[in-house]
């Protein structure tokens, strides 16, 4: 009986054994994935903690980081410019964006361009155009236009612009007009065009 038991043990050994090694094998085998490259058994994923008990796979969390955002060519919101050019057919103007200050603004931007005047910037208002990047961006079909005869506001069509800018008093080769304009933009588009009086 004491031989039988040894028996038993052995060979329930040796099929433990086995198991192992066929368990290991099927490990590596499922591994390969074709390009010579086998897995280790730590490596592989297990869904099965317990007998019968199945968890779920770890798998990466989401990505939690949006892909940066295009820079606006020109935020939303009314601009001051000066236009450099103008695309009648393609429907889209070039610009020089300014700042346009009045009153105390003016004042102090002023004076700490020119320290040795004591005065005021002329007509209490001062152009102020650091940067010298032009932008081009598109005008909506239904944009309404402003223009000044004399001083008076007239509203014209988008096609009327190149005869109007023809006819510049103070020729500039670096700007379509004299005056600068308010431009409105919502989503990249000019949606408002009005000229700023500038005496």
């Amino acid at each position: 009986m004491e031989r039988l038991s040894k028996r038993r043990a052995l060979i329930g050994g040796a099929v433990a054994v086995v198991a192992l090694a066929a368990g290991t094998v099927a490990v590596l085998a499922a591994g390969d994935g074709g390009d010579g490259q086998t897995a280790t058994a730590t490596s592989a994923p297990s869904d099965v903690t317990e007998p019968g008990v199945t968890r779920p796979r770890a798998t990466e969390p989401p990505s939690t980081t949006a892909p940066p955002a295009a820079t606006p060519v020109l935020e939303d919101g009314r601009h001051a410019a000066f236009l450099t050019g103008l695309d009648v057919e393609g429907r889209t103007l070039e610009l020089d964006a300014v700042q346009f200050l009045m009153g105390q603004e003016a004042t102090d931007a002023y004076h700490e361009d020119h320290p040795e005047d004591p005065d005021a910037p002329p007509n209490d208002y001062y152009i102020v155009n650091d940067n010298p990047r032009l932008r081009t961006l598109a005008v909506a079909a239904d944009a309404p236009i402003t223009v000044l005869d004399a001083i008076r506001p007239v509203s014209v069509g988008w096609s009327d612009l190149p005869a109007r800018f023809d006819g510049n008093p103070v020729p500039d080769d670096d700007r379509l007009w004299y005056n600068p304009f308010w431009l409105t933009v919502e989503d990249g588009v000019i949606i408002a065009i009005e000229e700023q009086y500038t005496p």
